[in-house]
């Protein structure tokens, strides 16, 4: 199902059915794979990124997930940003104040360094995860084909790289 059935709320049933197919695929033993579309909204056209799409899904109230992976092209979160600056460090927990919903840790999020990516970069992706955290879903953040992505989809601690985002307890 098209991811942009489901933005803009439940009208006309689309985050329902999306979330009845994820949770179909989980009790399976699948990991299902949510990716951005392109499409109309009204008369202008745009961009459902998956980040938004996930925040959308995991706040739904009957969805079963316990843990969202966000998939991108580094090792997880950094203190700025690694394409561009050699001292960025990375940063394996981030933990988010459960009352403001703020992240904890000293990072540095922006925008993709990406000419042709428009769902926001890293801005995007840590404002998803950390709504997922706050819905009481852990998320993590790792680079894309790595053994820290491996890991975490056999639900295993990412030993590697990656960063994991919770609330704060």
């Amino acid at each position: 199902m098209p991811g942009l059935h489901c933005h803009g709320g439940d009208e006309g049933g689309g985050v329902t059915a999306l979330i009845h197919s994820i949770n179909e695929a989980l009790a399976a033993g699948l990991v299902p794979v949510i990716h951005g579309d392109a499409g109309l909204y009204g008369s202008s056209a745009g961009i459902l990124s998956e980040d938004t799409l996930v925040k959308i899904i995991t706040m739904h109230k009957n969805i079963n997930a316990n843990q969202v992976l966000f998939l991108t092209d580094v090792a997880g979160v950094h203190t700025k940003d690694p394409n561009l600056f050699d001292d960025a460090s990375l940063t394996r927990r981030i933990d988010i104040d459960p009352k403001p919903g703020n992240v904890m840790s000293n990072i540095s999020a922006s925008g993709s360094s990406h000419e042709h990516d428009v769902t926001g970069g890293f801005v995007t992706k840590l404002g998803s995860a950390s709504k997922v955290a706050l819905a009481g879903i852990d998320a993590m953040i790792a680079k894309c084909s790595s053994r820290s992505t491996e890991e975490a989809i056999h639900g295993d601690q990412m030993t590697e790289a990656g960063t994991i985002i919770r609330v704060q307890s």
